[in-house]
This record gives C-alpha cells, sequence and structure tokens, in this order.
C-alpha cells in the first residue's frame, strides 16, 4: 500500500491530520455539550438552552448500542475491508472482548451519571487527570515505566486544569465526584487494555473497528439487564417521560446514537492517521473549548485562573517534547516500511496477516509439491496507527513452520538451500 499522491510527486499528511483532528476535536466537544443538555433540569441553563430533563444515563446507553449495532452491521456489509468482524473472533476473544465491553459501558454510564450531579468544567477536571492512572495501569498490565519527569509533567497538567477553572464553576456533590472517578478509572484501564490487545491485532484481527463493534453489540444485553433490573431506579420514569414527551424522547435517542457511532468512527480514523499522542493532544483541547472560552465570555475568569491555563499549556509542551521523539522515529519507520515494502501482507480467511513468502517446491518420495512459506511475524506495535495497514516484521530467530496442502504435510526449517530452493533441514 503506497501513500496517496497529489499534486505530482508530493503528498502532505498533514492536511489529512488536520481534517480528522478537526472533526473528532468538534464531535468531543459537542458531545459534552448535547449531554449536559439531555441530563439537566428544566432550570439548568446550558449552551443549547435549558435542560430536557432527561435523567436516564443508563436507557440512554442502551439505546446507543442498540441503534449503532445494526448501523456499524451496515458498515461492514457495504465495506468488504471491515469484514474481519465474525462470530469466530468473537468465540476465540469472548473473555477478553466482554471485559472491555463491560469496562466501556461502565465509564460512559457513570460519566452520564456524573454530569447530573456536577457541572461540566468539574467533569473535565477529573477527566484531566486520567494520564495518572493510566501509567499505574499501562505498568501493571503492560509492564510500562515512565521517568520522573513525565510523571511530574502530567502531575502538573492536572493541576492546571484544576486551577483554570472559574469560582462560578464549581457546583459539586459526593455522588458526582465518586461517579466522575470512577468513570474516569475505568476509562484509564479501557485505554491500557486497548493497548494491550492492538498490539496483536494484525494476527487477532481485533482492530479499533472491530472492538467498537463488540463493545455497542455486546453492551447491549448488559445494559438491558441492569435496565430491567431497575438498577439505578429509572425504568418507571423512562416509561413515563417517553409516553409524556415522546417527540422530545425520539430525537434525543436519535441524536445521541448517532453522535456516539460518528465519535467512535472519528477516533477510528484519526487513530488511522495519526499516532495516540496526536490524538491524546487532540484530546486535551476540549479543555479550552469547554472551560477557558466560556469562562472568558462570561467574564468569569480571576487571576489565579491564568496561572492555571499557563501552568496546563507549559506542561502540555513539556509534555510533548519528552515524548515526541519516540514517535517520531514510530512515524519514520512506518512510512519507511510503507513505502518500500507496504505490499508484503496478504489477508487470510478469518483476519491474519501473514508475509508474502516465496514460493518453493518441496520433494517427497519423488513428488513434488509447490507452497508458499509463510515466515512468523512479531507482534506489530505500529498496527493500524499510520496509513490503515499492519506494518510487522519477520523474526530471524524463530524456525519457519510451513505445511503443504499435498498430505498435509508439514516441517520446521531453520534454514534454506538457496541454490536449490529447498529446506535444509525438516522433522
Amino acid at each position: 500500500m503506497k501513500r496517496p499522491q497529489c499534486c505530482g510527486e508530493w503528498y502532505a499528511p498533514a492536511v489529512e491530520v488536520a481534517i480528522h483532528s478537526a472533526f473528532f476535536l468538534g464531535l468531543n466537544v459537542l458531545i459534552n455539550y448535547v449531554s449536559k443538555l439531555y441530563f439537566s433540569g428544566p432550570h439548568d441553563h446550558t449552551l443549547f438552552g435549558y435542560g430536557l430533563d432527561y435523567h436516564f444515563p443508563l436507557f440512554d446507553s442502551l439505546l446507543d448500542c442498540v441503534i449503532c449495532t445494526p448501523l456499524m452491521l451496515l458498515f461492514i456489509w457495504v465495506f468488504p475491508s471491515l469484514r474481519r468482524v465474525s462470530w469466530a473472533q468473537f468465540w476465540e476473544f469472548k473473555m477478553t472482548l466482554t471485559l472491555i465491553a463491560a469496562i466501556h459501558m461502565g465509564s460512559i454510564v457513570l460519566n452520564n451519571l456524573s454530569l447530573e450531579w456536577l457541572g461540566l468544567s468539574i467533569n473535565q477536571i477529573i477527566k484531566g487527570a486520567a494520564p495518572l492512572p493510566t501509567m499505574f495501569f499501562a505498568f501493571l498490565l503492560v509492564g510500562s515505566r515512565y521517568s520522573l519527569a513525565v510523571v511530574l509533567t502530567v502531575a502538573a497538567l492536572a493541576a492546571g486544569c484544576v486551577v483554570a477553572v472559574p469560582p462560578t464553576e464549581f457546583r459539586t456533590s459526593a455522588e458526582g465526584i465518586i461517579a466522575a472517578i470512577l468513570s474516569m478509572l475505568l476509562l484509564s484501564l479501557k485505554q491500557v487494555l486497548y493497548e494491550r490487545v492492538l498490539s496483536n491485532s494484525s494476527a487477532t484481527g481485533l482492530d479499533p473497528f472491530a472492538i467498537t463493534f463488540w463493545q455497542f453489540a455486546l453492551g447491549a444485553p448488559m445494559l438491558f439487564v441492569l435496565w430491567v433490573c431497575n438498577a439505578n431506579n429509572e425504568r418507571a420514569a423512562v416509561l413515563v417521560y417517553w409516553r409524556d414527551r415522546a417527540p422530545t424522547a425520539i430525537w434525543i435517542a436519535t441524536a445521541s446514537a448517532l453522535l456516539a457511532l460518528a465519535y467512535n468512527m472519528s477516533t477510528l480514523w484519526l487513530t488511522k492517521v495519526t499516532s495516540a499522542l496526536t490524538l491524546n493532544i487532540v484530546s486535551t483541547i476540549k479543555f479550552i473549548l469547554v472551560i477557558v472560552i466560556p469562562g472568558l465570555a462570561d467574564r468569569e475568569f480571576v487571576a489565579y485562573n491564568w496561572v492555571g491555563v499557563a501552568l496546563y499549556f507549559l506542561s502540555l509542551c513539556l509534555y510533548t517534547v519528552l515524548s515526541v521523539p519516540a514517535e517520531v522515529e514510530r512515524y519514520d519507520n512506518a512510512l519507511k516500511l510503507d513505502e518500500e515494502e507496504g505490499d508484503r501482507f496478504f489477508l487470510l480467511p478469518g483476519g491474519k496477516f501473514l508475509f508474502k513468502g516465496e514460493v518453493h517446491q518441496l520433494i517427497v518420495s519423488s513428488r513434488s509439491q509447490t507452497f508458499t512459506v509463510t515466515p512468523p511475524l512479531r507482534a506489530a506495535d505500529e498496527h493500524d496507527r499510520l496509513w490503515g495497514h499492519h506494518i510487522s516484521e519477520t523474526d530471524p530467530t524463530a524456525e519457519r513452520t510451513d505445511c503443504c496442502d499435498w498430505g498435509k504435510l508439514c516441517f520446521s526449517v531453520s534454514t534454506y538451500d538457496e541454490k536449490n530452493m529447498l529446506p535444509t533441514r525438516t522433522k
């Protein structure tokens, strides 16, 4: 797969990144304000007017799953490249996918629940601290280690978020803070599980689209059971609201589901054309749109708020400087492989990518059989982050196991006789 070309041999990936980043950021901010509109009371003023008094975060998340699952199935049917999703894939990774779906749904429900009791700015402050538990979970589950400079920088960034909030925005409650903290912890854990699963997506087929689909598909029955059991005492109120305000309820359900699907899809496409670092930076920009700009417009900023804004931006710049060398190296290596060896792989049924090896001939008892050598692949940690296809390297130290259709004969090869194109050792 080659990079697209325009204007002769010139190509600017920054244009594509900018378009997807702007779309992702716009959806991120819009979802925050729309969620606040849904879950606020009729006397609470929001950006889009007074609240719609739709205090049903569990049922709203359930409808998102019910609507988005068939829509994503439609995407799979229309676009053949997405047909790596299958029942066989689910059955093979059922425990992992179920765990991720449960954590994902829990984080969404708790986040929506917190918006009923907290100001939007407080909700965003708590989310701003997410990198700290993310580093902790990454250390436990992935073995990632961070320098003291990175840890202190992330802590300073979170502190900047707190100090930058205008005093008029501090509307809090114990229930809301607990719900927001739990949501943030689940979100951090989910991101680490994403990293662990996606690191081997070239072999498993669990790319971002597949994970998103299974989150919705598996989340629907989980949320339905909780709603039927009346886990948060909203079942009766939901029926009354839909009976008395059916047009408003239908509008809320449709808009919420479409925004949820668009947000997940934009995250997928942004992940394809950029790195996790850029995605993180784009996500933090919403802090300015949600807190700083409204505070300036309403003349609510005081002196110490500017200190918080300055601390936030300085910490963000320092974090970028500390993290960018590894990202740039990964980016350059991926582009080099993409241009020189981007067509090295082919897709087998079940979604497994294998290296395109040379065709060899095996001679057994005066009979020959042609087969394709498929050297084992290392786990790819450059997965779908750049150009949407998998990049891997062969492992020169591993034995190569190959099979031919004739007689289902398999053998292991450590070296090859390049002159005769035959294995030098078989078993």
